[in-house]
């Protein structure tokens, strides 16, 4: 009789099976970002915490008003703003220093390129698409600036081609929203986001905590360190801000919100350029982490790389850089892709690699740009119209236009809208009581009392 075979223990263990990503569970983790990494110094930029209460609405209504009314109000309120931030920069220039820097830096600007990035229905892509004139302008901007020579840029975040270069829903920012809110904390969603910016990012590294755009450093080990409290705080600060933008586009009646921009400063031009085009190759995490979310959403997006200003001189590099982040709505706590001020302008500057012969080439290539009717007219006319200001106490800077009120609701908030509509009026009302006063304004800008006398019918009928 043959032996009987010992029956084998059925195991209590259930089997194990393989991560989603184990065939390439020996991969190292993927280098963390580094803004900027060619930094040499890294400067202090200031207080972030206390621009977090910035009313940018404000830069909304200036935006519309500016054919108008002029850079004037934007700028002061600008470098006002930047001194309560008291970044290192702002405290070594005085206002004169920093008006004369602004007025060099906008006017050199293209009237349509600096009216798309600054109003509430601008946009930058769309009008490169579709008007060739401005397009070839900016394309001859960029070959001044591609050797050697730095400038300040703008990235425009919007849909593709396929979409007419469509800026985002209000849905669509919600949604972005959102995922930016939950990525520190929600791990499915989160994994989806590191995922579609990295394919073979592995699901037991979210498991264990990590978050792509989140981490500033490596250990000698390979893994990350831990989590960057300041860029979940920037990330939340972000979030917050893209909600109640969608809210404000909601309750005006519009089915899209601004486009996003984010204002940089390029020490290597042509290197830059390629970065940012590339999308997750640039050097901003929060631009990467955006871009991130809306390919885990499968929202079509186009990035689009603008030189805005050619720097010439150690004042305009970060004066541009601040002013237009500014006027642009371009930093985290407004919806923007910005996290820092003006910190890689500086950052160039105090290297001490700018040596005196580079600089005289900037300024005459500079000079040869703006040696032209067009700039000497607009800096002409935008110095007339601060006189102006001046004299009449702000008057005209302070009196907002209609269009953006007369959707108001009945909600608290706009009824505070209302009443400082009120008040700005009769001040621009007083300011302007001598008659020479309303002449020379008259004179300035021929609208300018017809738009008095919008903002007093408007508030009359409120009140009926």
């Amino acid at each position: 009789m043959p032996p009987r075979l010992k029956k084998k223990k059925a195991s209590l263990k259930a089997p194990v099976r393989p991560s989603v990503n184990e065939d390439i569970g020996s991969q190292p983790k993927p280098d963390p970002i580094v803004d900027d990494t060619d930094r040499k110094t890294d400067p202090d930029p200031g207080d972030a915490v206390d621009s977090v209460e910035t009313d940018y609405e404000e830069y909304i209504i200036f935006g519309e008003e500016l054919k108008e009314f002029g850079w004037l109000k934007p700028q002061r309120l600008a470098f006002f703003q930047e001194q309560d931030v008291k970044s290192d920069f702002i405290q070594q220039i005085s206002k004169r220093q920093w008006g004369t820097a602004a007025d060099n830096v906008l006017a050199t600007l293209e009237e349509t390129v600096l009216r798309a990035i600054t109003t509430f229905d601008g946009n930058l892509n769309h009008l490169v698409a579709t008007d060739p004139a401005v397009a070839l302008a900016l394309e001859q901007y960029e070959k001044s600036g591609l050797k050697d020579q730095p400038y300040i840029y703008v990235c425009a975040l919007t849909h593709d081609e396929s979409k007419e270069f469509a800026p985002f829903t209000v849905n669509e920012a919600r949604e972005i929203a959102y995922h930016a809110q939950l990525y520190p904390d929600a791990q499915e969603l989160a994994y989806d986001i590191d995922r579609a910016h990295i394919s073979d990012w592995q699901q037991n590294w979210t498991r264990e905590g990590a978050r792509y755009f989140l981490h500033t450093e490596k250990t000698e080990t390979g893994n990350y360190g831990p989590v960057s409290i300041n860029r979940c705080k920037i990330l939340r600060r972000f979030a917050y801000a893209l909600f109640k933008i969608a809210a404000l586009a909601e309750n005006a009646g519009k089915s899209t919100v601004p486009v996003m921009h984010y204002i940089g400063y390029a020490t290597k031009p042509q290197i830059r350029k390629q970065r940012y085009e590339a999308g997750d190759k640039c050097g901003n995490w929060l631009t990467q982490c955006v871009l991130a979310i809306t390919k885990a959403l499968k929202i079509s997006t186009h990035m689009s790389t603008h030189p805005l200003f050619l720097v010439n001189a150690d004042v305009s590099g970060p004066v541009a850089e601040m002013l237009l982040s500014r006027m642009t709505r371009a930093y985290y706590f407004a919806g923007g892709l910005n996290t820092g001020q003006a910190s890689g302008s500086m950052a160039h500057i105090r290297a001490g690699i700018i040596t005196d012969k580079q600089r005289d080439q900037w300024w005459a290539r500079s000079v040869k740009h703006q040696d032209t009717p067009k700039y000497t007219r607009r800096l002409e006319q935008e110095t007339r119209r601060g006189a102006l200001l001046k004299k009449t106490k702000d008057a005209r800077g302070i009196l907002p236009g209609t269009e953006l009120y007369e959707k108001a609701t009945k909600s608290k908030l706009q009824q505070q809208q209302f009443e400082e509509i009120k008040r700005n009026y009769q001040k621009a009302t007083d300011a302007l009581a001598d008659p020479l006063e309303m002449q020379l304004a008259r004179e300035s800008s021929p609208e300018f009392a017809k738009k008095m006398d919008s903002v007093g019918k408007f508030i009359a009928k409120k009140e009926a």
